[in-house]
């Protein structure tokens, strides 16, 4: 594999971390005023989902590891160590560019 394409790959699992870090906090933000302003059932609809949504974050990440470690193609090679780094931060990261639309 070519040199820039380690680095490449590695630069876009920094983005990738950094863009779930950065929105994470403003989607918080988001789910909890908007409960505090509505209450009742909404709220308490947002909180199962909120609840609900991080399992099964979870759950996805966690299988795509399992893959990832049992594959028996695994080679050691640091881009694609990369690639499979953001492949397992996906469904955190989905969750949350997702949340951001539908709160904003």
């Amino acid at each position: 594999m070519l040199p820039w394409t380690v680095g490449f790959e590695i630069w876009r699992l920094q983005v990738e971390a950094w863009t779930i870090a950065a929105a994470s906090p403003v989607v918080i933000g988001l789910r909890l005023s908007r409960a505090w302003r509505h209450g009742g059932d909404p709220a308490d609809r947002e909180w199962q989902r909120m609840v609900s949504e991080k399992m099964l974050a979870v759950t996805e990440a966690q299988a795509r590891l399992a893959s990832i470690w049992f594959s028996p193609t695994a080679a050691p090679d640091i881009a694609r160590a990369a690639r499979d780094a953001r492949s397992v931060l996906n469904p955190y990261s989905r969750r949350v560019r997702a949340n951001l639309r539908r709160l904003s």
